[in-house]
């Protein structure tokens, strides 16, 4: 294995297994009294979370592909430092370096009811370079009764940074045609397919393809899925913009790793910092970019 040092942490902790579904690709495997959540390596990348006694919460393809450098579809991709295209170098990867890439499991804390997974990103001082100053990045996960996701980058240069991102959340539903979005309603909406801002007045419902930013919000974003009778309620904190995401049929099916009826059930939500939330760090500050995930 690539990762000898992961089963002296796992070791002793009842509640976390080591998986390896592919060659030198490691999961974290969680089970206490509250919920199970399967958490990769590979970009820190969270692909289940059930609490106990429920359906799942979180999406992951059937037909993703664990393979170092590409990105997972579905679960909870972290997009950094950068949300969707590089602002200046369009050579860059979408969605930044962080989803793409090996993390490093720091500790494991736990109780009978909840487990902390902390991780970091290693960075070269060619990434540095990129990002314009000597930062870390940290994840801390908890797996409770809900999910807690926290990104924190720390600027540790001596000179002003701007760092932005996402936790692209993809979300299981009974169905995309019967669900309702609760929360947007009367914020600005960027609608990324005609490049429209407006203001939106209504509950998001969905029948075709749908990709917008909604600007200057910091709300709670709650998805009523009647079918499951249930809403999951998505908090967030030091976010002014949410994205709403789904392919709807046409570019589903022309995916490698969805199946082409995998729209049906899911909707993406997002916690961003992108364009006018792009945060500024003076050296020495941070960041914590978070998502807090219950049901009821």
């Amino acid at each position: 294995m690539k990762f000898p040092y992961l089963q002296a942490i796992v070791e002793n902790c009842p509640s976390v297994s080591l998986r390896n579904y592919e060659s030198d690709y490691p999961f974290l495997e969680v089970v206490n009294h509250s919920a199970s959540a399967t958490i990769a390596l590979h970009g820190a990348h969270l692909t289940s979370f059930t609490p106990k006694g429920a359906a799942p919460v979180i999406f992951t393809s059937d037909k993703a592909i664990f393979k170092e450098g590409k990105a997972i579809r579905g679960g909870i991709p972290i997009c950094w430092p950068w949300f969707s295209g590089h602002p200046d170098n369009p050579s860059l990867p979408a969605h930044g370096i962080a989803r793409n890439r090996f993390w490093t499991l720091i500790s494991i804390s736990e109780s009978d009811n909840s487990t902390i997974i902390e991780l970091t990103l290693p960075l070269s001082e060619d990434d540095h370079i990129m990002i314009g100053g000597k930062v870390t990045l940290m994840a801390r996960i908890t797996i409770a009764s809900s999910l807690s996701i926290e990104l924190t980058t720390s600027n540790e240069s001596s000179n002003n940074i701007h760092i932005g991102g996402a936790l692209h959340s993809y979300f299981f539903i009974s169905d995309i045609s019967s669900i309702k979005v609760e929360g947007l309603n009367n914020t600005t909406q960027y609608n990324s397919l005609t490049a429209e801002t407006s203001i939106n007045p209504n509950v998001l419902t969905f029948d075709s393809e749908f990709d917008s930013v909604f600007l200057k919000t910091s709300a709670t974003t709650i998805i009523e899925d009647l079918k499951l009778n249930r809403s999951i309620v998505i908090e967030k904190s030091n976010s002014e913009a949410t994205c709403v995401w789904n392919p709807w049929i046409d570019k589903s099916a022309g995916m490698a790793d969805l199946e082409p009826n995998d729209y049906y059930s899911f909707i993406c939500i997002e916690a961003l910092n992108w364009r006018d939330d792009l945060r500024q760090l003076k050296p020495g500050e941070s960041h914590t970019l978070s998502q807090h995930i219950s049901l009821k």
